[in-house]
């Protein structure tokens, strides 16, 4: 769905939509910190690890369909989306988090990878290069968050989302 929407939208609505689709992911993750604490104070989740006691999966399905929308029509920034997601619904262990958000990535990029080779508008060279790019890049970002304390990890992951976001704004100008 997400691809279909990307491939409906003018070029200029949706360089105007970057930065703001990123700030928001950013700010999210930045705030799923007190919003999680405030929700489990509420709904009484314990967490035994890191990893809520009960998740509400079906909380967590719906919203990572919201992401995979999101995902298809823009891919920057759904890793920093799907780790806010998880840390709403509870899971407070930032390596868990990473490893699942692999995983639903996985998944939302084949899809809008299928959807787009199947509607012609794949740029082969290029994506061979950005596949490359993902594929190296989530291995040493995997390799590099194990060996930081989690709090590091989340000040990375928020200090990137600013500095995309921030990037993307100073070029629309």
């Amino acid at each position: 769905m997400g691809g279909w929407l990307l491939l409906q939208t003018p070029s200029r609505v949706f360089e105007w939509l970057v930065p703001w689709l990123i700030a928001f992911a950013t700010a999210l993750f930045a705030l799923s910190g007190p919003l999680t604490q405030l929700i489990r104070r509420r709904r009484a989740i314990t967490h035994s690890d890191g990893v809520p006691a009960h998740p509400r999966w079906g909380e967590i399905l719906a919203y990572q369909f919201l992401v995979s929308v999101y995902g298809g029509y823009f891919g920057a920034g759904i890793g920093i989306m799907m780790l806010a997601g998880l840390a709403l619904v509870g899971f407070a262990a930032i390596h868990r988090m990473i490893a699942l958000r692999n995983v639903y990535a996985i998944w939302i990029n084949g899809v809008a990878a299928a959807y787009f080779i199947l509607r012609g508008t794949v740029d082969w060279p290029d994506a061979l290069v950005l596949t490359a790019g993902q594929i190296s890049g989530s291995w040493l970002s995997a390799i590099v968050a194990r060996s930081l304390p989690p709090g590091a990890v989340r000040g990375i992951v928020i200090a990137v989302g600013v500095m995309m976001a921030a990037s993307f704004f100073l070029r629309g100008r």
